[in-house]
């Protein structure tokens, strides 16, 4: 009871107009190319109203720098590593996903965040908007930002 008392307050606050217009603090960037690249792909997901932020990571460093700049939207984290998606998983607005992005092209892994994207409910409309953050080649820090809509993948 106390738990479900809890929960009714946390969605009233999170769910106040009031609350969600103050002042966040600014994330933390301590100066590395990673947490630059990840505070740019942050920034043009929150500039698009993108409907997901979707982040490649072997060991779950990038989804952890990602989570720290807050960008307002979930995150759908794909590692192919299943541990590493069990630690995910207790993120708040990390969506793991246990997937090995090297057993796809670029096109179709882009392909495969749309339809994650859309299964979750998060993309409803060809027009919006998916930020994907990933390293290439596969296991470094994020050092590639693309924006993925229905458009492009048509392209």
């Amino acid at each position: 009871e106390s738990v479900a008392i809890q929960q009714k307050v946390i969605s009233r606050v999170e769910n106040d107009p009031k609350w969600q217009e103050r002042k966040r603090p600014e994330p933390i960037v301590d100066g590395t190319y990673p947490d630059a690249a990840m505070a740019s792909a942050t920034t043009l997901a929150q500039a698009l109203k993108s409907k997901a932020f979707v982040v490649v990571s072997k060991s779950g460093a990038s989804v952890n720098r990602a989570t720290r700049m807050r960008p307002g939207i979930p995150i759908i984290a794909i590692t192919p590593n299943e541990s590493t998606n069990r630690a995910l998983a207790l993120q708040k607005h990390v969506y793991p996903v246990t997937l090995d992005p090297t057993k796809f092209s670029s096109q179709g892994l882009y392909s495969e965040i749309w339809d994650l994207a859309k299964s979750y409910g998060f993309v409803t409309d060809d027009k919006e908007t998916v930020v994907l953050a990933m390293s290439e080649p596969f296991g470094l820090p994020a050092n590639t930002i693309k924006v993925i809509t229905k458009e492009t993948l048509e392209a």
